[in-house]
This record gives structure tokens, sequence and C-alpha cells, in this order.
């Protein structure tokens, strides 16, 4: 952590901590000079998008909103959007998001973490993986229905075959990432 990231005192203890979790992760961020969020670059395989962590003053919830370096043109939103809402209702954790207005493209997840547990530094560990697994796998699929007009049921087989190669897997029931 650098020193323009040195936590504030008058930032939250939520922020605080949040801070200090994402440093204990050795990722390189800027906290935001008005907000309760941090940013940082990400470099993945696939992709290098900005993930952008936050956390409410008041309430205990943590979010991570992964912001993808691309625009989808409105030509290709329709198709997009097809193959997003397929995704998405295969997911457990997180989802992905299109801006309708302006093609911006996002993965999502939040967590309810309570007071009595305190900050949970193991939790944002999780979710900074569950969303670096996600994303870096399905980019791919994402980028041909964007840039090659791949059909987004074609693109989702391809997308979820290179996501489960990434988690060293076949497939869901042999995924080492679920208890089932």
């Amino acid at each position: 952590m650098n020193e323009s990231a040195q936590p504030t005192q008058t930032r939250s203890p939520h922020f605080q901590a949040l801070c200090a979790a994402i440093a204990d992760l050795g990722l390189d961020f800027h906290p935001h000079p008005t907000g309760n969020f941090v940013v940082a670059g990400v470099r993945m395989t696939s992709v290098s998008p900005v993930f952008a962590f936050s956390v409410s003053e008041h309430d205990p919830v943590l979010k991570l909103k992964v912001i993808l370096p691309l625009v989808v043109p409105e030509e290709r939103r329709a198709a997009v959007g097809e193959f997003l809402h397929a995704l998405n209702c295969r997911m457990e954790f997180g989802c992905f998001r299109i801006d309708p207005d302006d093609g911006e493209l996002q993965f999502g997840i939040t967590h309810d973490f309570g007071e009595a547990a305190g900050f949970p530094g193991d939790t944002l560990k999780r979710m900074t993986l569950i969303a670096q697994t996600t994303v870096d796998g399905f980019f791919p699929a994402i980028a041909k229905v964007i840039y090659a007009g791949m059909n987004p049921v074609q693109a989702l087989e391809q997308g979820e075959a290179h996501y489960f190669r990434l988690r060293g897997c076949d497939g869901p029931g042999d995924d080492p990432g679920t208890s089932e």
C-alpha cells in the first residue's frame, strides 16, 4: 500500500478495515477522495479490469464491482444481454450487468457481514477470488459475442468450459470450489 492509499481518521471504521484487508491481499489500491470506496487495477489472464471495493459507513455491507475495460456497442447489447442473462441464471455468486444506456459491462458481488462478526477479511478474499475467476473465465466468451458476433448459447458453452478449466475441473460436478 502506498502513502496515498493510507486510510485516514476521517473515514469510517468499516472503510479503514476494508483498506487493511485489501492491503493484506497485496493489491495496489487507491481510496477515492470523496467516498467509502477504493479502486484497484487487477491483471488477469484474459482482461485487466478495475476492481472497486466499497463499504457503507452505516450498514455492514461489502460490495465489489468489477468494471471491464470495454463498452458494448449498441448493436451488440441485446445479444450480450441474452448471454449475460443465461450466465447469471447459472451463477451462485455475483452477477454480470450491462448498462443499457452506455454499454458499460460490470460484474458485482455483495456480502452483508453483520455488526457482530466484525469486518470479514477472509470473505473479502473469497469475493475477490470469485470475481477474478468468474470475470477471467467468461471474458473471452463475452468478447466473442461482442466482436465476433458469436451466438450467445454457443458462447456460453465455450465460456463455461474455459471457466471450469481455470478452476481446474471438468464441470460443476467436479468443481473443487463447491461442497457438493
